[in-house]
């Protein structure tokens, strides 16, 4: 096993565990008064063995993602006088500025842990509110111990792009114990996957990964590990530690990691977890949804948005235009895509996510890879509205014969293409962040490839209701059916109408079985 250089250490030597009312606890936590200041330091006394996490409240004021030059202030972090890491103070997430970090392996001793402002830059307020020790044999312990440490590509924190925000795992079985592996979610990515291209297959701006495996047998010995390296492929780590934390590097455009590299600047996401179950990835950004802020003003800062963008041109209009799906399919030899209808009116102008371009619709790539970034054949899309198009009213899904990559065979047996559920229909709000739920149903819409698309009309939801983010009405069912309950999640909003035909033409809710139904009035638009 290799043993980790000075320059790249998080931790060289003993790390915390935190002493409670002067007794020793497996599981320490530190309560005190936090001071706000641009320079904090703690000293505590290590009481037993574990791995130490800390919280930090770093709050920039002055900071703005989308300027050059005051994107965040930078901040490193030193334990016992040597490096650990660093970390970033923004103004991006107003409402909860909190930061979780691993310090690393716990001994006992005495340790100081030490913040401050690590360049020029605007002025940060720090806090440190919490600092926890998982206890060896803990539940979480594993899964913390085990973390991996991401080292910035370089020349990524000099710039704010491409960072690692957020750090999550889940956990599965193995024919001799299970599988712990981590994803990160970093705000960009500067190669790779083009942002209008990430919009209309993704769902998003924000660059996910998976980074890092380990399996464990019933006593947490490693039995094997794996990272995610270039080219997407998975290969068996050989790299250094930090205790049992694998010291992974961002080596590539578009944040593919090795277990070598010379950078320094470290990140020790705390990692969260997170299982996914009939839903996509992109519910991770759902919870921290000021990471749609950060991904958006990164993607304006760096030129990436214009008003008239479409598909295919390398660029996307204003992410706030965008009308976010979240959905699960069943693909076989297909691909999928969506168009969204806008308007006030009876007539709607459509908007299609892939502009005729076949690599930009939803399909299932071969592989140990699509497990990870499709569970349960789960997928975020999204379209923007045209300017001034009014709100959105209806959606028409699309089946394809699915394009064959280079490398890939001829597809062979049958082509089938079914939406087993919508889980999600959303948009930004003037601040970028996430606004409530327009639309979700339970009902499963058979796709016929090449055929006219099935359409799904959504019935504008009332003022009231948008404003309490109560849950939305929508128009929307099999012929015939009158009512349904459908489920997303724990919501069950109430369903009304017709709704699915196989056809492009417009009809004004109602008017075919010449029921009179009270006007509602349309979503105001930001």
């Amino acid at each position: 096993m290799k043993t980790q250089t000075a320059a790249t250490a998080l931790l060289a030597a003993s790390a915390l565990v935190v002493c409670k009312g002067g007794r020793a606890a497996t599981t320490g936590r530190l309560t005190q008064a936090a001071t706000r200041s641009a320079h904090t330091t703690k000293k505590v006394a290590v009481a037993t063995a574990g791995e130490a996490t800390m919280t930090v409240v770093a709050r920039c004021p002055t900071c703005s993602w989308v300027t050059s030059g005051k994107e965040a202030a930078v901040l490193r972090v030193m334990v016992n006088g040597r490096y650990s890491q660093h970390i970033l103070a923004t103004n991006a997430n107003e409402a909860d500025a909190t930061l979780a970090v691993v310090l690393g392996p716990v001994t006992p001793g005495e340790l100081e842990v030490a913040i401050a402002a690590d360049r020029p830059g605007p002025p940060a307020d720090i806090a440190i509110v919490d600092l926890t020790t998982v206890a060896v044999g803990a539940s979480a312990y594993d899964a913390v111990a085990h973390s991996p440490l991401i080292h910035a590509r370089p020349g990524t924190l000099d710039h704010f792009t491409d960072l690692p925000f957020v750090m999550w795992y889940a956990t599965e079985p193995s024919p001799r114990g299970r599988w712990i592996k981590y994803s990160v979610i970093f705000s960009d990515e500067d190669g790779g996957t083009p942002v209008d291209k990430r919009m209309a297959r993704w769902g998003r701006l924000t660059d996910i990964e998976y980074v890092y495996g380990v399996e464990l047998d019933e006593h947490g010995h490693v039995l094997d590990e794996e990272f995610q390296g270039p080219e997407h492929r998975y290969q068996r780590f050989g790299g250094a530690r930090v205790g049992n934390h694998p010291v992974m590097f961002v080596t590539t455009l578009n944040n593919m990691v090795s277990d070598h590299g010379t950078t320094a600047e470290t990140f020790a996401l705390q990692p969260i977890l997170f299982p996914l179950s009939h839903a996509s990835r992109e519910v991770v950004m759902d919870a921290h949804p000021w990471l749609y802020r950060i991904s958006s003003l990164e993607a304006v800062r760096e030129r990436h948005v214009s008003a008239g963008a479409t598909p295919g041109t390398g660029l996307v209009p204003d992410p706030r235009r965008f009308v976010y799906i979240e959905a699960c399919a069943r693909l076989e030899n297909a691909a999928i895509g969506f168009d969204a209808g806008f308007g006030a009116g009876e007539r709607l102008t459509w908007s299609d996510a892939d502009n005729g371009h076949a690599d930009f619709r939803i399909d299932w790539e071969g592989g140990s890879r699509a497990p990870m970034e499709r569970p349960d054949g789960c997928f975020r899309s999204a379209v923007a509205a045209p300017a001034g198009a009014g709100p959105l009213r209806a959606l028409r899904w699309r089946a394809h014969w699915k394009p064959r990559r280079e490398g890939e065979a001829e597809p062979g047996g049958p082509v089938t293409a079914t939406i087993t559920r919508i889980n999600k229909v959303f948009q930004l709000g003037e601040d970028y962040l996430p606004r409530p739920n327009l639309f979700s149903s339970g009902k499963e819409i058979p796709l016929t490839v090449d055929a006219a698309g099935v359409r799904v009309d959504i019935r504008p939801q009332r003022e009231g209701f948008r404003r309490a983010l109560r849950r939305t009405r929508s128009r929307w069912s099999l012929s015939g059916e009158r009512r349904a309950s459908m489920s997303h999640g724990c919501l069950r909003p109430r369903v009304r109408g017709r709704g699915l035909r196989q056809d492009s033409s417009y009809t004004r809710p109602g008017s075919a079985d010449g029921r009179r139904r009270r006007p509602v009035p349309p979503l105001r638009q930001h």
